[in-house]
This record gives C-alpha cells, sequence and structure tokens, in this order.
C-alpha cells in the first residue's frame, strides 16, 4: 500500500495482508506526489465510510491492512474485525523449496516446471483486489501536452472522461462481483457441494489517481482498490468476496471504461480516435505515435525481454515457442521488469501438466 500511498510505481495484481505493512505498503502512495485515494461503493456502511470523501492512511491501513475497521472496537476493546480473520499461508519462495525438495533428482528443465507451477498457485489471504484503469497512450500524451499547454479546462475535461470511464466500470463490477460464498463449497460424502452464492449489499473500494509510470513518463492511470470483504444479504454477516466469480470480468471491467471514456472525450474535447494499424487499440488520431512510444519506455523492455525469453527457448528446446507459451514470456517480463525478478518459461504442455 505504500506505493499508493507515497506516489510512484504501478501494478496490477491481488495483495495479501499477512503482515499490515505488506499489504498497505502497496497504497499508500499518493500523499506526496498523488490526490489522496477516494472511497467509493454501495457497500460503506459497512465501514462507516461515506462515498466521495478522501481515504486517510490511518484508514486505509486499518481497513486494507488489517481487515479491521477503522473505528468500531469489539467487546474485548481490540479492533472489531471485518469478518474472519485471514489464513495465514506460506510464501512462494517457502512453497517453491517445499516442492523442489520433494525432487532431489529433478532436472533443470524439470525444476523450471516445478517453478513455474507453484508461482502460478495463488494460494494466499487476499485482502483486497486491484483494477488499474489506463487509457491509451495518445490520452496521456495529449494531456500532458495540455498541461504544458496552459490549456487547463481541456486538460480537465480528459481527467473527467478518465472518471467517468471508471464509474461507469465499477458500476459493472459493482453488479456482477458483489456475492459472497456461504456454507460448505467442499465435496461431500455425495460428491456434491451444499454451499451457496449470495448477495452482498455492496463493494468497498478506494480509488487512487495517478498521472506518471514508473519511468516517470506521462501515463493518467487509476487504481481501484476492491475490499474484499462485504455484507451478506441474506443473514447481515461479513464474508469474503466470491474471487473465482470476481477475477474474470476484469477484462470487461476495461472494456467498459476504454468505450466510456473515450465517448466522453471524443465529445468533450472533439477529438477522433481511429484503431492502430496493429489492430490492438484505438488512439487518437493526429498525436504522433513516435511520441506515444518515447513515452512508452517500461513497454520497449518488456518487449525486449521477451524477445531475449524466445531467443532462449529456442536454444534450449529446438523450436519457437507456441503463442501460449510466448504469452507466458510476457507476463514473465512484465514481473521482470517491475520487480527485477528472473522468471523462466518451460515448455507450454509441462506447464499445464
Amino acid at each position: 500500500m505504500d506505493y499508493l500511498l507515497r506516489g510512484s510505481g504501478c501494478a496490477e495484481h491481488e495483495h495479501a495482508p499477512a503482515k499490515e505493512a505488506d499489504g498497505v505498503g502497496y497504497m499508500l502512495a499518493g500523499a506526496e506526489r498523488e490526490p489522496a485515494g477516494v472511497w467509493g461503493g454501495q457497500g460503506l456502511g459497512m465501514i462507516g465510510m461515506t462515498a466521495g470523501t478522501a481515504a486517510t492512511e490511518e484508514q486505509v491501513r486499518a481497513v486494507f491492512g488489517r481487515l479491521e475497521h477503522p473505528t468500531a472496537v469489539a467487546a474485548d476493546g481490540s479492533p472489531a474485525a471485518l469478518g474472519n480473520r485471514p489464513r495465514k499461508f506460506k510464501t512462494r519462495e517457502q512453497r517453491i523449496a517445499l516442492a523442489l525438495a520433494k525432487e532431489p533428482d529433478a532436472t533443470e528443465e524439470r525444476r523450471a516446471e516445478i517453478t513455474n507451477e507453484v508461482r502460478a498457485e495463488t494460494r494466499k489471504a487476499v485482502a483486497y483486489y486491484d483494477l488499474t484503469f489506463s487509457p491509451v497512450k495518445s490520452v496521456s500524451v495529449y494531456w500532458a501536452a495540455l498541461m504544458e499547454a496552459g490549456q487547463h479546462a481541456e486538460a480537465q475535461a480528459v481527467v473527467d472522461a478518465h472518471h467517468a470511464g471508471i464509474r461507469a466500470a465499477m458500476e459493472y463490477v459493482e453488479r456482477e462481483a458483489a456475492y459472497v460464498r456461504s456454507g460448505y463449497h467442499g465435496r461431500t460424502s455425495s460428491g456434491l457441494s451444499v454451499g451457496v452464492h449470495e448477495r452482498g449489499e455492496g463493494l468497498s473500494w478506494v480509488r487512487w489517481d495517478h498521472s506518471t509510470s514508473r519511468a516517470q513518463q506521462p501515463q493518467m492511470h487509476s487504481h481501484v482498490t476492491v475490499l474484499n470483504r462485504l455484507v451478506t444479504t441474506s443473514d447481515g454477516e461479513i464474508r469474503s468476496l466470491n474471487g473465482r466469480a470476481f477475477r474474470p470480468i476484469k477484462e470487461g471491467a476495461d472494456a467498459i471504461y476504454q468505450q466510456v471514456s473515450q465517448t466522453a472525450l471524443a465529445e468533450s474535447n472533439g477529438v477522433v480516435f481511429a484503431l492502430r494499424p496493429d489492430g490492438k487499440a484505438a488512439e487518437i488520431m493526429g498525436v504522433d505515435q513516435r511520441l506515444c512510444a518515447k513515452a512508452s519506455s517500461r513497454r520497449e523492455q518488456i518487449a525486449g525481454a521477451v524477445r531475449s525469453a524466445a531467443e532462449t527457448f529456442v536454444e534450449r528446446y529446438g523450436r519457437e515457442p507456441s503463442p501460449a507459451e510466448r504469452k507466458e514470456m510476457d507476463r514473465a517480463a512484465w514481473r521482470q521488469t517491475r520487480a527485477a525478478k528472473n522468471y523462466e518459461v518451460a515448455p507450454r504442455q509441462q506447464i499445464d501438466n
């Protein structure tokens, strides 16, 4: 949380509250260089917050870092917990070491396979989910140019369009993801699950607005950190979100964000979006793509890391990586350029086994 409270860096992931500082550190970065986070969601009554108000460091550390009510106390005088306390799991490094120890004679290829399998696991206590909303690069370059030219009204319209897209996307998330799993969802003696999925009263989140990338280049984006707790409508109990249902909606939320924000910006500033030659996204016509590329140094770092990984793969396995393996390389390069860690990609058929 310190990233969001203090002001630099950018990533999209889920965060575990094993220690208060571990979970909170990512979020607390904007106090010095970016605007304070803003509360949102239909479930804020659970934590006594009001939509549109600024999120203080104390509130964020309590709610997202320790899964505690920011002001309420339990009967014993301790801070009131938001549902059950999170379970504690072994770290990824501990799990990798244990998995490798089970096969001490494994080949180098098998060790890479085991490491990748463990890295792909998500066995951790999740305190919140992080959705990142970022416009295409030409929007950020256009916004930065308006600010530099002193055209603050037009620049604010870019920000307003960005926020309009986020509001629409979060309405979709609220509608599709505010569910919990209650009861026992494992297999019973009959082989059937007796657990049920129930509607919650609403989600609680904080929106954090950032204006630059890790490389301090123009990159308007916002993180929306959604609390992994909500009140169950049927009985008033606080439970965790149904994470399996939450993850698949991220792409839908981003698609809604892009459509609504681009439409709003076209209406307010008269810009025109057109599909890029690669067909992957629409950019603002008239914004030089070479300028966008210069403001996207990390993307170039990722592309270079993927090329290097592909060359190593060919040398080791004697064939070109498949599309699925290239996708895994891209993910590994994204992690590597963000956290300076090394990841190895084994052949896809082995990763999937």
